[in-house]
């Protein structure tokens, strides 16, 4: 349900409320399923392209966890959404240069 309501620009915000982000963050970190990895990484992708929910996304420290999938999962429907998540909470950058990802891009 989460992924679908995901992908309506109306209904982000209130996913960030209800503390949607962590879980899926943990969802990312502690599943072993592929199938639910990918839908943890494409409602991520989805709630990052609202600004403000970046901006959340950062501070549940996301990054991190979607980085590991890249190692951790060899599904390429992981790694497409990993990178479709990646990319759009990175559009946040021109805003806020000194960001995870940009921490992450200098390792």
């Amino acid at each position: 349900m989460v992924i679908e309501l995901s992908e309506e620009a109306d209904e982000r915000p209130g996913l960030v409320k209800a503390n949607c982000i962590k879980q899926l963050v943990l969802l990312c970190s502690k599943a072993v399923d592929d199938h639910i990895i990918a839908r943890a990484a494409n409602a991520l992708a989805n709630i990052a392209l609202d600004e403000e929910s970046r901006v959340e996304i950062l501070k549940k420290n996301a990054v991190p966890p979607l980085l590991a999938l890249i190692s951790r999962s060899n599904a390429e429907s992981v790694h497409t959404f990993v990178a479709m998540a990646l990319r759009n909470i990175a559009a946040n950058e021109a805003a806020q240069p000194h960001t995870a990802v940009t921490e992450v891009a200098m390792i």
